[in-house]
């Protein structure tokens, strides 16, 4: 009965150590199943980032050689059809629209008409405290651009004190005085610490006490003209100013499209060389489009895809914890 016992104890654990080994065999096919899919979904996310980067460029690339175009070859036809719209115009980036201010407050007076001291006749800015501001975003002398010696009414500003900027741009408005710490670094042996830099509120307490309420569309209209002219690549040399295409119903620049139709509209009488080149230009617009089209239902395909996926893992799970 002793050995009969230990042999019905010993076949309990060998039945109990197959189960286990079988359990240990279908989780490590689990593991390796759910690695492939991962690994597969991984590499169906990179095709897609990179898809994506892809048409990102071609797009920046295709608005570069419109605005190339229209700024060197048909440069004449530019101007005389922005002279014909009613809403685009070329801007300077980093200019303030004095009729925007005017609107959020400002008692602004455009221009006064006079002599400078060689008697010719020229056009001085009344309230000179705003293009004191423009020459603060432009980061230039004053003297470069012609404004001697401008006197504002409000407090010096310094978009670097009056705007927090966050990874290369402009993102809040410093409502307080603030001192950011010096860091410590070493040299030769010894422990120093940097200055702590001092950023003054000044100006902005200034804006909000004098306009209340429309001081936030002030200083948004300030920072956006600041990350203009940082993204426009934030440099002034000499009497050379960048330009953009500007839609003035939107505040902001012309879109793409927009640029297109301009850039048909300035090529009038072309030559056969022109067009020849506006024949290939439109076909490469439209096997941009087609592949753009394609790309975007294959894309379409890759998520339909990725949702099955996700469905049929949600319910192996579901089916696996109700088992």
């Amino acid at each position: 009965n002793k050995q009969k016992l230990i042999q019905e104890l010993q076949d309990d654990a060998d039945k109990e150590k197959e189960i286990l080994q079988q359990q240990l065999r279908e989780k490590e096919q689990l593991v390796q199943k759910t690695r492939k899919e991962a690994a597969q979904e991984g590499d169906t996310q990179k095709s897609f980032v990179q898809d994506m980067a892809n048409e990102m460029q071609l797009l920046k690339d295709n608005e570069q050689f419109v605005d190339k175009m229209l700024k060197s070859k048909y440069s004449s036809e530019l101007a005389a059809e922005l002279e014909r719209s009613d809403c685009f115009y070329m801007k300077t980036p980093g200019t303030l629209d004095r009729g925007v201010l005017k609107k959020c407050g400002m008692p602004l007076k455009m221009a006064v008409f006079g002599e400078d001291n060689r008697g010719n006749l020229v056009n001085h800015e009344v309230d000179q405290w705003v293009t004191n501001w423009e020459c603060r975003i432009f980061g230039s002398d004053m003297e470069q651009h012609g404004h001697t010696n401008l006197q504002g009414s409000y407090p010096n500003f310094d978009k670097d004190h009056a705007f927090r900027k966050f990874e290369g741009k402009f993102t809040t408005v410093r409502e307080e005085d603030e001192t950011i710490p010096g860091q410590t670094f070493s040299m030769n042996g010894r422990t120093l610490k940097a200055p702590d830099i001092e950023y003054s509120a000044l100006f902005v307490k200034e804006i909000r006490r004098r306009f209340g309420r429309k001081a936030d569309s002030i200083l948004r209209h300030l920072m956006n003209a600041c990350n203009l002219f940082e993204v426009s690549g934030g440099s002034v040399s000499g009497y050379s100013m960048p330009k953009i295409l500007w839609d003035s119903h939107r505040d902001a620049p012309m879109k793409p499209e927009d640029k297109t139709k301009l850039l048909m509209k300035c090529v009038r009488k072309p030559s056969q060389d022109d067009v020849d080149k506006e024949k290939q230009m439109k076909q490469m617009l439209q096997n941009q489009l087609q592949k753009k089209q394609s790309e975007l239902q294959r894309l379409r395909d890759l998520l339909a895809l990725r949702v099955d996926k996700e469905k049929q893992m949600l319910q192996h799970q579901l089916q696996k914890k109700q088992s």
